[in-house]
């Protein structure tokens, strides 16, 4: 018989025992997209692969009993969800299972009117829409095997049949900006701000790109030396201690910048459960080390501009 995995207990000494704020489950580990600003195809030991319907039952059946501890649930890492052939079956497991702001992040080449169907009727209430331009080429020159006409209609598809159908879904439109597209800010704001509505709370955001912990771009090339600040150094990095990214081979990445590798947090499921492995002794050395202020003593995390590009964040 099957046994049920129940909460570590913290013994006196221990570290304190944590609880993610925010899952994210990358359910399929590979894109029909090569990007300038994604390294999911530089070499890594990983397999691009579709996550186990075995394991990810599994996963939300453990994380279960914590429903109303997690507020979101992303079903994305390092990929595009809508290669999954089981996305919209996985987002209704994890309502019945009581899960909240439940997301989905995708760059819309692939979403066609049934896949618009389909995750509308399935009460998703977070969509994510990947677009870079507003231009044919700016667009399709960051976004490699992508067509910008074909993306655009799908996203206005989606909003229409939304709105159309009342449905709960919040859509944001997400703009990466770099060198290619900076000057298209603007205009792009102002395109898709005139398709959403604000009473469903849809945005349209914007974030500088990022590196990926060094492997997509070296720090100082990205960053001007003037921006680059003692405090920002020094501060604890939420990740690590809110959410819970679970890989399609089970391995746990710690932030978005270790989803190639999965290098920094040994555990894996579902040889541990998934509380064990979010409080293994690697996420508990790492949380300390960047409680102490000394999170540039590893090496990913000194390269990482995540948390400048995330201040750098606009909001239409």
């Amino acid at each position: 018989m099957k046994q049920t995995k129940t909460e570590p207990t913290k013994k006196d000494g221990e570290h304190k025992l944590f609880i993610p704020k925010e899952v994210a489950i990358e359910t399929v580990f590979g894109c029909n997209l090569s990007c300038d600003m994604c390294f999911i195809d530089m070499p890594t030991a990983r397999q691009k692969q579709v996550m186990s319907m075995e394991l990810f039952h599994s996963l939300a059946d453990e994380l279960t009993p914590y429903v109303d501890r997690i507020g979101k649930v992303s079903l994305w890492s390092l990929g595009e969800p809508l290669l999954d052939p089981h996305i919209c079956e996985r987002i209704l497991y994890l309502k019945r299972k009581g899960f909240r702001n439940l997301a989905i992040s995708t760059n819309a080449d692939l979403l066609d009117e049934k896949k618009q169907d389909a995750l509308l009727a399935t009460g998703l209430e977070t969509i994510i829409f990947s677009v870079d331009g507003v231009k044919k080429e700016t667009h399709e020159t960051i976004r490699r095997g992508s067509n910008f006409e074909r993306v655009v209609a799908n996203c206005l598809s989606m909003i229409k049949k939304r709105d159309q159908g009342n449905y709960v879904t919040r859509i944001i439109v997400r703009f990466i900006r770099q060198e290619k597209n900076r000057n298209e800010w603007p205009d792009f704001l102002n395109f898709w701000n005139a398709k959403l509505r604000e009473e469903k709370r849809d945005i349209v955001s914007s974030y500088d790109m990022h590196n990926y912990g060094g492997y997509v771009a070296k720090k100082e090339d990205l960053l001007d030396a003037n921006t680059i600040t003692a405090a920002m150094e020094r501060k604890a990095c939420h990740y690590i201690f809110e959410t819970l990214i679970v890989l399609a081979d089970g391995s746990l990445a710690l932030c978005p910048a270790d989803f190639l590798e999965a290098r920094m947090n040994q555990a894996k499921l579902p040889e541990l459960s998934a509380i064990e492995a979010f409080n293994s002794e690697d996420m508990q050395r790492i949380r300390t080390i960047h409680s102490c202020g000394d999170k540039s003593d590893i090496e990913i995390c000194a390269q990482c501009v995540i948390p400048y590009s995330a201040q750098t964040r606009l909001v239409g």
